[in-house]
């Protein structure tokens, strides 16, 4: 039979991934074209791709969030679950007819003894 639990809720505790919330560093110089005709779509394509990817990029730290918050209530869930089965266990053990408080008939112990 095993022993505990076999969740590793220290690790799930200690789970709060830390993303870069700085955003995303650009530098900005295709917007000027450099006499390109192309320069202007490029560098508003480049600006749209830029602000979709700080939009996932939020997404992904909320979801990383809500991910550590799922690991941590693993955990708890681990534990007190551990908790209450031993409770449970010890409850059982005493009231077992076979404590040593509890006096047995020899009866109950040797059927074949007293019976008709």
């Amino acid at each position: 039979m095993a022993e505990g639990i076999s969740g590793l809720s220290e690790s799930m505790m200690r789970f709060s991934p830390q993303m870069d919330s700085g955003g995303l560093n650009r530098q900005g110089g295709a917007a000027a074209g450099g006499g390109m005709q192309e320069g202007t779509a490029f560098a508003q394509a480049e600006e749209a791709s830029a602000q979709k990817l700080q939009q996932f990029m939020e997404q992904v730290q909320q979801g990383f969030g809500a991910y550590a918050g799922i690991a941590r209530a693993s955990a708890d869930d681990y534990l007190n679950a551990d908790q209450s089965g031993q409770q449970t266990i010890a409850k059982t053990q005493n009231l077992s007819p076979l404590k040593s408080s509890a006096p047995l008939h020899p009866s109950l112990l040797f059927p074949s003894v007293g019976g008709n």
